[in-house]
């Protein structure tokens, strides 16, 4: 008789298989992990993703509340910047002057195409240049970096009442890079020069914001018109 065949063989198969059971180790709660591990992640799409959260917000650990609350003002304040910009002006699609915008506009035209000697007495009952001459080589440097883009936004004469998404976006920018370049680091030196370093951590918050609040409020205001 084969030994399968038999009861004996039976029962102990049977057993063997219960025994293999008893065997297979059981994982319990204890043996879970208790938080993610994000160094190890178990897909390609979880490493991707994970890869730059983890170095998006490790910017942060490093820095201390008074650095965060000062990056986060600045982008704010950005933010808010932009979002005026993105808005009409004053003289829109109204000519023949077209408005304050239509004045720096053709600043920029006239300083790119004419001598310094004509730039304060060229058609003066058209938006004649009336700001200091340091102002005036400011738009001297915005009208050549327009020029290099698109020459028909600062053309001399032939430009005037022009009107464009890409021309109104460029003349937005170079305002807000002008203001991250001299006027919002001379408000930042400027706070740090009054208030020593263990009043700055307790007033920070609350002069910071309030000043950036007022700056804001004006720069709305300012961009109606331009």
């Amino acid at each position: 008789m084969d030994v399968k065949d038999s009861p004996l063989g039976s029962k102990n198969s049977s057993r063997s298989r219960k025994t293999h059971k008893k065997s297979t180790p059981v994982k319990n709660k204890a043996q879970l992990p208790k938080k993610i591990d994000f160094s190890n992640p178990q897909t390609p799409n979880d490493k991707y993703d994970q890869h730059h959260l983890l170095d998006f917000f490790g910017i942060f650990e490093k820095l201390s509340a008074t650095q965060i609350a000062l990056y986060f003002t600045i982008l704010l304040s950005f933010f808010i910047r932009w979002t005026v910009g993105l808005g009409g002006y004053s003289g829109m699609g109204m000519p023949p002057m077209h408005g304050d915008y239509e004045a720096q506009r053709h600043w920029m035209e006239i300083t790119n195409h004419l001598p310094t000697s004509k730039w304060y007495f060229h058609d003066l009952q058209y938006w004649g240049l009336d700001y200091p001459p340091l102002t005036a080589y400011q738009s001297w440097i915005c009208g050549f970096i327009a020029n290099l883009i698109n020459p028909e936004w600062v053309a001399l004469e032939s430009s005037r009442g022009f009107e464009s998404l890409e021309s109104k976006a460029f003349m937005r920018l170079s305002v807000i890079f002008l203001d991250y370049l001299v006027y919002v680091p001379g408000v930042i030196y400027l706070l740090f020069s009054i208030y020593k370093k263990s009043e700055w951590k307790k007033t920070f918050l609350s002069k910071f914001t309030y000043t950036f609040k007022n700056i804001t409020s004006l720069y709305s205001n300012i961009s109606i018109y331009f």
